[in-house]
């Protein structure tokens, strides 16, 4: 098990299982890899994300599956703040 503080957050992590405790809001970076094998979230050294989504991305699925996915991997309520058509989006921590 171990904690690590990141931009605001407090990162637990036991038998792989990350979760994320809310500090104070937060944007971050996040690059979504739609129609994807699995679905995942990888930290980067940057302090950004990737995420990899079996979804394809048409009509607006693959983010309420990005938004479903911080939710029940890391127990985070987000919403996209810019790049709801792009690859690249900026997401906030409500």
């Amino acid at each position: 098990m171990f904690h690590v503080e990141w931009k605001g957050f407090l990162v637990n992590n036991t038998y792989g299982v990350t979760r994320m405790q809310k500090r104070e809001k937060s944007i971050f970076n996040v690059k979504v890899v739609p129609n994807s094998s699995r679905n995942e979230i990888v930290s980067l050294e940057d302090g950004s994300f990737k995420v990899y989504l079996k979804v394809v991305p048409e009509k607006g699925k693959a983010n309420m599956a990005l938004i479903a996915l911080f939710k029940k991997e890391l127990g985070l309520k987000v919403s996209i703040v810019s790049g709801e058509r792009s690859r690249k989006k900026r997401l906030r921590v409500v």
